[in-house]
């Protein structure tokens, strides 16, 4: 027979195997766990699975009656207590074919048995009353999920399209799309081309010229705008290389009224480029801007002195 080592003593020995407690221990390794293990359950007077300790004797714990000197006497891997096979209802044929393997196999004592089965059941209920639990759980956020749409997107009026709010969703999506789309780019309008000069120098001679800044542009991505027409001048569609290049740069934009060319300071104008909705957003705010200054102007004109007072 081969040695092999020890988990308790690391020693190789021959008679090493394979316990039921899943260690690999020798003979002697093995009855000093079992002397340690039944010094502890007599101390605290409870099995592995709360069978009564051993009450300190080699009787039988079934019948009380002596078991040394017996054969067919059987050791419960639990709780550790000595039977007579019968005592048990372990037929001698049976005890003959389980003698052999016990070893390998190892042997429960039925009331240990029955308490393992009891454990099992509880464990399989508690675990049942969790999945309800989490069902309800789920339920519970399914509930506040749809709270929460229903307060971004409030119940459609009887006069209301059932598309309406998948419509609203699909054109924030889009737009928001759109708007990350543009977000490296800048407009400039009133910039007009040079024969024979790349509308790309031209946008870098712009800025190098009259702005503080010289933004990073994205080789290749600048192109204007619409068809071309006689006596007008196409917006240049401009990519720089990150949007706070972009940001940057429109927030230095105002400096082109200050330049020494009149064209420049009058009619060149560097902006985002913005969506479609923005665009719009933006002629209704100047609309209204300009619809307000005429209406100050035209009170301002029609004022008499004693009202000029009060406007003041």
């Amino acid at each position: 027979m081969g040695k092999e080592k020890c988990w308790s003593c690391k020693r190789m020995k021959g008679d090493v195997k394979l316990r039921a407690c899943d260690d690999r221990l020798c003979g002697t390794c093995y009855d000093k766990n079992e002397e340690a293990l039944s010094k502890l359950r007599t101390g605290d007077n409870t099995g592995v699975l709360g069978c009564p300790a051993a009450h300190g004797t080699s009787d039988c714990y079934s019948c009380r009656k002596a078991t040394t000197g017996v054969t067919g006497v059987l050791k419960c891997d639990i709780c550790v207590h000595l039977f007579h096979a019968g005592c048990v209802g372990v037929s001698e044929a049976v005890l003959a074919v389980l003698v052999p393997i016990i070893d390998a196999t190892g042997w429960v004592c039925p009331g240990c048995r029955t308490q393992s089965r009891q454990q099992l059941l509880s464990l399989q209920a508690g675990q049942a009353k969790l999945a309800e639990e989490v069902a309800e759980l789920k339920v519970v956020v399914v509930g506040l999920q749809q709270q929460l749409l229903d307060k971004a997107y409030p119940p459609l009026q009887p006069n209301q399209s059932h598309d309406l709010k998948f419509d609203v969703r699909c054109a924030v999506h889009s737009e928001l799309a759109d708007k990350d789309k543009r977000a490296r780019n800048v407009v400039v309008s009133g910039l007009a081309p040079v024969d024979g000069v790349p509308d790309e120098t031209l946008f870098v001679s712009l800025c190098e010229a009259n702005l503080t800044t010289k933004p990073a542009v994205q080789h290749g991505k600048c192109r204007r705008l619409g068809r071309k027409e006689p006596g007008r001048i196409q917006p240049l569609l401009v990519t720089l290389q990150s949007s706070a290049s972009v940001v940057e740069l429109v927030q230095s934009a105002p400096r082109l009224r200050k330049s020494a060319d009149q064209v420049i300071s009058s009619s060149v104008y560097i902006n985002h480029d913005m969506t479609v909705a923005e665009r719009k957003l933006a002629y209704e705010r100047r609309v209204k801007r300009r619809q307000q200054s005429q209406s100050q102007s035209g009170l301002s004109a029609d004022a008499t002195p004693f009202d000029s007072v009060f406007l003041a």
